[in-house]
């Protein structure tokens, strides 16, 4: 350090080299440094729907769920395993609880997604789901919520990218059709326990397209959102630190038995995804 100071002091000029570069982070899914990695997903969704001469339905679903998530590659590239491990989910309608469903519901398969750099790309496998906890997952998206979207690749703090999403879930007598499109930017680093971690904020829009038979009563239901969402990624270990999200969507529900059609809809959901330590 000194021979560089005197250099510079007698050339006028820097003379040594200068200091290393940061390396830029890679925003991209491979398999992890802990495999297979436990997750847990809070997740709490309210509906308002109001009827006319004054008729409105206030409903929750609470669920929480602890997931493995174990990555591999076979010829065709990478998978990933979901494997529910716990559930405790209740639903209310009118303030009072319509039903619950707990661990002893949990199905014995793991979801299949297979994987690129970006997160899930197509899904290969679900499980077969009991009916009452297939109204508090669904289908695919639920497993979809444990990746964030990524670049795929390195990425300096001010990156943007986009990305679309077709999903469709089925379960409880109704099927929807969700597509998301997501604006997502790394804004930096934050540190958590000692671990530097990439912060990623997305913003995204959302329709879906809801239709089936409830409790022996045709529904059909559309939704348009909007949402944000944060995710913390750990890229020394290629795993998701974190995600929380919100939603609020609105629009239209018909139920012809009951005289309803076109009767509007608000929907807000919170969602956090978290890596056990």
């Amino acid at each position: 350090m000194r021979r560089c100071i005197v250099a510079m002091l007698l050339l006028g000029s820097p003379a040594c080299a200068s200091a290393p570069r940061a390396v830029a982070p890679t925003l991209a899914y491979t398999v992890p440094a802990v495999n297979p990695a436990t997750y847990s997903v809070a997740d709490t969704t309210t509906v308002a729907v109001r009827g006319g001469r004054g008729r409105s339905l206030d409903t929750s679903l609470g669920l929480a769920a602890r997931a493995v998530i174990g990555m591999h590659t076979d010829s065709a590239g990478m998978l990933a395993s979901i494997r529910l491990e716990a559930v405790d989910g209740t639903f209310q309608a009118g303030g009072a609880v319509a039903s619950h469903v707990d661990s002893s519901s949990v199905p014995s398969g793991s979801a299949l997604l297979r994987m690129s750099p970006t997160g899930p790309d197509s899904t290969r496998y679900l499980p077969n789901l009991a009916t009452a906890l297939s109204r508090f997952i669904g289908g695919e998206s639920f497993y979809y919520h444990f990746f964030a979207r990524l670049p795929g690749s390195t990425a300096a703090p001010g990156t943007v990218w986009t990305d679309t999403l077709a999903l469709t879930d089925a379960g409880g007598g109704v099927e929807s059709r969700t597509e998301t499109i997501i604006s997502a930017s790394f804004l930096g680093d934050t540190i958590i326990g000692g671990r530097t971690l990439r912060v990623i904020a997305s913003r995204f829009t959302s329709s879906v397209v809801l239709s089936g038979i409830v409790d022996g009563m045709e529904v059909s239901q559309r939704l348009v959102g909007t949402g944000e969402a944060t995710t913390l990624w750990d890229d020394a270990a290629s795993l998701m630190f974190s995600r929380e999200e919100t939603i609020t969507s609105t629009g239209t529900m018909d139920l012809p038995a009951a005289g309803l059609r076109a009767v509007p809809v608000e929907s807000r959901t919170r969602r956090v995804v978290r890596l056990q330590q």
